[in-house]
């Protein structure tokens, strides 16, 4: 199944023609080089033709048995200073969730090759790319000529390049479901004019404006499929005002939903967590106790109103399962702590799962806090019903604080009032 994508585009030039994003109508010619198993996880090296006829090589990753499987394209980011620069990146990934019933496809790409980079014919950057995308095309038909797979669910996942031409796979190509664009930039123009590819004035004007077919932020608002965008804080190739272009190009806000990490281009583990539990939820694969656990933090439906009034931040790390038992270290931080003087509190909680609720099995084992939370909560009680005996009624529950969303306010500026007295005493001034 082949589709074009109509683009209109004015240039200096005048109308701009339509990049052909069509793939060969054959069925992929697929040869299987070596088979590796782990445990029930079979990895196939392989090889298909591109639509030039040259031979691409992928890792194919499935559960070695099972049916009706859910499909994912994953396209690799480029640093040649990586060693996973190359299909090996999302590997991982691939394994954990073929064990969920998942198929993946890892492929190369033109920028597999460390010094494709610098390699680069500048004048040849629009036909290669428009080559690029018809051969993600391909692979899209690599994954959906097995039989075992679902076609009404099948994702995409690309990191840095990656993002930005998955991005235009995914405007091009209906047949995916769901998309993942990590760290990418929102014009591939941006990243294609680095150092000696650097241009100038009308001829910068005019490369721009041919590559805008290839502009990522423009292609994710055409798509019509759930989509996470994941981007770093703190990434040099990335700027603010990237991320900012991939915002005002969402029409539906409903659709895209973006992610930001205290981390560097590369991302982490953070955000693999994230990525796998957005593909379980909408490739629908099969859920463990610890799937419901993360998606129960990740959507906030474990803050009580006590916490989302006082603008409490939950992140978390699993640690391990166990049957319906999964024990998670939670950080917690929030004005409420922060007037008690704790700071961010650490603390590994284990949480018992039936179905899709969880409850905890137990308050939790304190790991860290600036200053130990439970002793602070318990003189500042004291301290209310020692200083505002009045207010005590409206903020005590037999002697705990009413953690209510009518009581948080009161509890707050009481907090706030025992800070500046207790921990932050302003003394009479000292003389040298």
């Amino acid at each position: 199944m082949t589709r074009l994508i109509a683009f209109t585009l004015l240039c200096g030039a005048g109308w701009a023609a339509a990049p052909d994003f069509s793939t060969p109508g054959t069925r992929p010619q697929i040869e299987v080089r070596a088979t590796e198993r782990r445990g029930d996880v079979e990895i196939r090296d392989i090889t298909f033709d591109g639509v030039h006829g040259e031979r691409i090589g992928a890792l194919l990753v499935s559960p070695a048995s099972g049916s009706r499987l859910a499909a994912v394209l994953y396209v690799h980011w480029y640093d040649p200073s990586e060693p996973t620069s190359n299909r090996l990146e999302f590997l991982p990934d691939a394994v954990a969730l073929a064990r969920k019933g998942q198929m993946s496809l890892l492929v190369e790409t033109m920028w597999s090759d460390p010094a494709w980079y610098g390699q680069r014919v500048q004048a040849n950057d629009y036909d290669e790319a428009v080559a690029q995308v018809r051969n993600l095309r391909r692979g899209l038909d690599v994954l959906l000529s097995d039989a075992r797979v679902d076609p009404a669910r099948v994702a995409l996942v690309g990191h840095d390049f990656g993002g930005v031409f998955g991005a235009v796979t995914a405007a091009a190509d209906p047949r995916v479901k769901a998309l993942v664009s990590m760290t990418a930039a929102a014009k591939l123009s941006d990243w294609y004019m680095y150092g000696k590819f650097k241009l100038a004035s009308e001829e910068r004007a005019r490369y721009v404006s041919r590559l805008a077919p290839f502009e990522a932020a423009a292609a994710i608002g055409r798509v019509n499929c759930p989509v996470l965008l994941e981007f770093a804080d703190s990434d040099f190739y990335v700027p603010r005002e990237s991320i900012e272009a991939y915002r005002k190009a969402q029409p539906d806000k409903s659709k895209a939903t973006i992610y930001m990490y205290n981390s560097g281009h590369k991302l982490g583990s953070e955000a693999a967590r994230d990525r796998n539990a957005f593909l379980t939820e909408h490739l629908r694969l099969r859920e463990d106790p610890a799937d419901v656990v993360l998606a129960h933090f990740r959507d906030g439906r474990s803050l009580d109103e006590f916490q989302k009034a006082m603008k409490t931040q939950v992140e978390f790390e699993p640690v391990s399962a166990a049957g319906d038992s999964v024990t998670v270290d939670l950080y917690e931080s929030s004005e409420y702590l922060e007037a008690l003087g704790c700071g961010v509190q650490e603390r590994r909680v284990t949480f018992r799962v039936s179905g899709r609720n969880v409850g905890e099995t137990e308050a939790g084992v304190p790991l860290y806090a600036r200053l130990p939370c439970v002793a602070q909560e318990k003189a500042f009680v004291d301290w209310i019903l020692r200083e505002h005996a009045a207010e005590a009624e409206k903020v005590l529950d037999h002697g705990q604080i009413r953690m209510t969303g009518d009581s948080a306010a009161a509890v707050l500026a009481l907090a706030k009032q025992w800070n500046a007295a207790v921990l932050h005493p302003k003394g009479p001034e000292k003389r040298p």
